[in-house]
């Protein structure tokens, strides 16, 4: 259901398995406890549901510590993980650094080195060092996080920093990765993210044809996640909308790159037309977004952190 997309079934599958969970009063109690709170709470991070992710997610870290049995520890391991992605939403960038330090950390003690969520932790921690400027060390924790792992957000943000250093070919190559792993596994937001980020780096290239069937897949990406977002907490979802506006925001700018390459005749192009379209239909759930750019980047940037937290 989370690598769907379909939050608000996990929402409520996780709650009945909350109510049925025994007191922690023995080990075996506190695991199967841990279990069910940890999942919840990062789940609450995807719906935007903050603050109770922040009071899951910390009761877990809390009550998890100390603990040596190697599945208390993975679900200490995955607390971490997700108040590191709660803090870099929150715009706390030292708590989100230490959170993702001890995340990869714990993970290879609580998964095995080799294991698909320790690759993921060493990713997380390369994309909050990346997001801090620490290019470098990123780069480091990104390609052990991609070791062996195919994986979307490792390639996306190795793709980035191979284009800020004017590595294009290097940076095309891992941008066709990313797009390729996202399709073939991966929650919903991490494609999302990753069409835009390939679409951008097209655009960027010259090349607004190419950028644009690659925006008008994001936005159908975009409009599946607005569906998928109903029967959720009503301000959790106005969150989630935050995250969903400056992707039809970006409008106005895609079609302007469109029209420079119009025929003659100035028909307008299919991206023209779905994006018009699609804003109409959605313009009673305020869903087109009001100008405001620099908020809009933000949000954009805070919904790429998200989307490691469902695969």
């Amino acid at each position: 259901l989370l690598s769907q997309g379909r939050y608000a079934e996990a929402d409520r599958e996780l709650r009945r398995a909350v109510e049925r969970a025994p007191a922690p009063n023995d080990d075996a109690m506190l695991e199967t406890w841990l279990d069910v709170h940890v999942h919840l709470g990062r789940l609450q991070i995807l719906i935007g549901n903050y603050a109770e992710a922040e009071s899951l997610l910390a009761t877990v870290w809390t009550r998890s510590a100390g603990v040596t049995e190697q599945q208390s520890l993975r679900r200490r391991q995955l607390a971490a993980s997700g108040l590191a992605a709660l803090r870099e939403i929150q715009a706390r960038p030292a708590e989100s650094l230490s959170y993702a330090r001890m995340s990869a950390e714990l993970a290879p003690g609580a998964w095995g080195a080799a294991h698909r969520t320790t690759l993921r932790a060493y990713t997380a921690l390369g994309e909050i060092l990346f997001n801090q400027g620490l290019q470098e060390e990123a780069e480091t924790w990104l390609q052990r996080g991609s070791a062996g792992l195919n994986d979307a957000k490792s390639y996306r943000l190795l793709a980035k920093i191979q284009e800020l250093r004017g590595n294009k070919e290097k940076a095309a190559v891992l941008y066709g990765l990313a797009l390729s792993a996202a399709e073939q596994g991966g929650s919903a937001e991490t494609l999302l993210g990753t069409l835009r980020a390939r679409a951008g780096f097209l655009s960027r290239q010259g090349e607004p044809g190419a950028a644009m069937s690659l925006y008008e897949r994001a936005l159908q990406q975009a409009d599946r996640l607005f569906a998928l977002s109903r029967g959720v907490d009503p301000a959790a979802r106005e969150n989630k909308l935050a995250l969903l506006r400056p992707i039809r925001a970006a409008a106005p700018q895609q079609q302007a790159q469109v029209g420079q390459h119009r025929d003659a005749t100035h028909h307008r192009s299919t991206g023209e037309w779905l994006i018009e379209q699609q804003c109409k239909e959605h313009a009673q759930h305020h869903l087109c977004g009001d100008g405001r750019d620099g908020e809009q980047q933000a949000d954009l940037g805070r919904a790429e952190r998200r989307d490691g937290l469902a695969d």
